[in-house]
Formats: C-alpha cells, structure tokens, sequence
C-alpha cells in the first residue's frame, strides 16, 4: 500500500513536470535556428557582396578591354593603309625592276660613246695635264668592262670625269713639267681655257700654246714675263687675283 502512494506521488510530479521541460527545449531550439538563419544570411550577404563586387571588377575590365579594342581598330585601320601604300610601292618597283633591264641596254652605250666623246675633245683640247687626262680615260674604260661595278656606279664615274674637264674651263691653275718635245722643264700657267702659258724657272724664257700652230711658242718676255710671273704667284695663292694681260687665240711674234 505505501509503495502504491511513493508511485502515485512519482507519477504527479512527472505530470506537473513534464509541460515546463518541453517548453525550455522548444525555446532553445528556435534560439539555435534563429542564429542558424542569422549565420546563413549573413553568409548569403557576404555572397552578394562579393559577387557584387566581381561584378564591378568584371565591368570595369569590360570597359578597359573595350577601350583597347578600339584602339586597336584604329590603329589596325592606319596599318592597313600603310599596308595598301607599301603593296603600290612594290608595284611600282616591280615594274621598275621590269624594265631596268632595257635602261641598262641602252645607257651602257650611252656612257661609252660619251667617253668617246670625252676622248676626242682631249685631244682637240688646249694639251694640258695630257698625261692625268689620259689616265683618267684609261680608267674609265677599264671600269666600263669590269663586272664588279654597277651601272650606276660606272654612269657616276663618267659622269665625275665630265665635271673635271667642266672645271678646268673656269678655274686657274699652275703645275710643272716639261716643255713638250724638249727636256726643258717650266711652270705652266693654265687660265681656264683661254691661255696655256709656260715660263721657265729663271723667267728668261716665256711662251704660249699655239693652236694655229699646233705647239707652244715662244712669247716676248718685255711683253709678257711679269704677267705670267703673276698669274703663276696668282695661281699659286701668293698674290691675290688680279687683272693679267696674257696672249689669247694665236701667240705670235706679232703681240710684240
């Protein structure tokens, strides 16, 4: 009968118990889920945030690369015209290299009947530095036939001959040697090609290219001896120019 009674009481207790302890495990659970959601949108504002942010990065970079791209086009578009420019060059080259060929045939005999045409005019010429000149049209002839010079170089060469013998046409100038025919050896006295004048170390003796005669000549001293001593002082750059009387065309006795 007593143990009934200590049932029975054990009984009321867990009945008057019982509500009070589900109640507290309720409220815990939906504090724990409360923070468990808490957690997760905080997480899921974090996700937002970053993809926010990629988002950014994306579009900034978007904008960069855009901008290159069109840098790119315009600067695609002026190489293409530098392009389309350097094929018309090619064109016009090739058709240059097309016909360098029949330039080539037809200023090889041009140079060589110049030089003809150089030699023949030596020879009517006032005969002064013979030996240079000649020289000079050896060596043109010899660069003709090599192999090893280009056309250009070989017109070039030519053409640096006809400027020399150009030159001496306006220049003044002295140089010794000897009289031809004689072994006597004087100063010549160039004057353009207006006079070809000698006078001999001494200056007891003074002459002049004849043309007519086809020789130098001998020219009157009183006349002529202190003029040709100062055009050579003159072409020597001792004396400063000055006006000279020399023989001009035919020397002769006669100019006495």
């Amino acid at each position: 009968m007593r143990t009934m009674k200590v049932i029975s009481r054990l009984l009321v207790a867990a009945l008057i118990l019982t509500p009070t302890a589900a109640f507290g495990a309720t409220v815990a659970q939906l504090l724990a889920q409360g923070e468990s959601r808490a957690d997760a949108g905080a997480r899921s504002q974090r996700q937002v945030e970053q993809a926010a942010d990629a988002a950014i990065e994306m579009l900034n970079e978007y904008k960069n690369t855009t901008k290159v791209v069109d840098g790119l086009k315009v600067f695609n578009e002026l190489l293409q015209k530098q392009v389309d420019n350097q094929e018309k060059e090619k064109d016009i080259l090739r058709d240059s290299l097309v016909k360098i060929d029949d330039i080539e045939r037809q200023i090889v005999p041009l140079m060589v009947r110049m030089i003809d045409g150089l030699e023949d005019f030596v020879k009517i010429d006032m005969p002064f530095l013979t030996d240079e000149r000649a020289e000079r049209l050896a060596r043109l002839r010899g660069v003709m036939e090599r192999a090893d010079v280009t056309v250009a170089e070989k017109f070039r060469t030519v053409m640096e001959a006809y400027d020399i013998e150009t030159e001496y046409g306006r220049t003044i100038e002295t140089y010794n040697g000897a009289l031809p025919g004689t072994d006597t050896n004087v100063d010549f006295l160039r004057i353009g090609r207006v006079a070809l004048l000698y006078q001999n170390a001494d200056g007891s003796q003074t002459g002049a290219w004849d043309k007519e005669a086809g020789g130098f000549v001998e020219i009157p001293n009183s006349t002529y001896q202190i003029a040709v001593r100062n055009g050579l002082k003159i072409a020597r750059k001792d004396a400063v120019p000055d006006l000279l009387i020399v023989p001009i065309g035919p020397a002769s006795a006669s100019a006495e």
